[in-house]
């Protein structure tokens, strides 16, 4: 048993109780991908999502990618659904976990399933998502404060679906998404925790005048 984990989803992978396997039949076409031993909706969200986001601060393979290639799968299809909705709470704690990690590559990942977290819902109308998470944004920003100006680049072994971007860059587009989709007092709030971030808003109300 690999004992270099660094959160309880390693362990619980180990010994066999999570319902992901490393899918061998796309040896070749793709290393980064996963097979669920379930339907994805017969999770239960308040368990397995928090246990797959504290998954965010593995480093070692095959940990790492199973962790977050299982918070996207399940971010994208309970969504939609309320799933996440229901038990943000437990999802805010286990996020900060990887945010607040020191480590680049599981930074990136937290960040950018914090956006795939924001806009779930956003396909069918909802929203709901997005401003749930007013209350907590006090709580989740004064960390990514540290990386607002990182030109790092995030790299495959970061969020590879924005490799090419830089962490700086990643974290802007969620602080300007808490903007727009958490509402009333999300700017007032932002800027308290990052002082040097300009409202998207009302940099696009200045240029409607102009």
């Amino acid at each position: 048993m690999n004992e270099s984990f660094c959160s309880e989803f390693g362990r619980v992978f180990d010994e066999g109780n999570l319902p992901i396997c490393i899918d061998q039949g796309v040896v070749g076409a793709s290393k980064r991908h996963i097979g669920w031993k379930c339907d994805l909706l017969a999770l239960d969200y308040g368990f397995h999502l928090p246990l797959f986001l504290q998954g965010l601060v593995e480093t070692d393979p095959p940990y790492s990618f199973l962790a977050f290639e299982g918070c996207v799968d399940m971010i994208l299809v309970g969504g939609s659904t309320n799933r996440l909705l229901v038990v943000l709470d437990k999802l805010v704690v286990a996020l900060k976990m990887s945010l607040q990690s020191g480590h680049r590559n599981s930074v990136s990942k937290g960040v950018y399933v914090m956006l795939l977290m924001l806009k779930c819902d956003e396909k069918v109308g909802y929203g709901a998502m997005g401003k749930a998470f007013g209350p907590y944004l006090s709580r989740i920003l004064p960390t990514l404060n540290l990386y607002v100006g990182d030109k790092h680049r995030i790299g495959g072994a970061g969020a590879y679906q924005v490799a090419e971007r830089s962490l700086g860059d990643l974290v802007t587009e969620v602080l300007e998404c808490c903007e727009t989709k958490v509402g009333a007092g999300a700017y007032k709030v932002i800027k308290c925790c990052i002082p040097t971030y300009q409202s998207v808003a009302l940099n696009l109300i200045n240029k409607n005048r102009e």
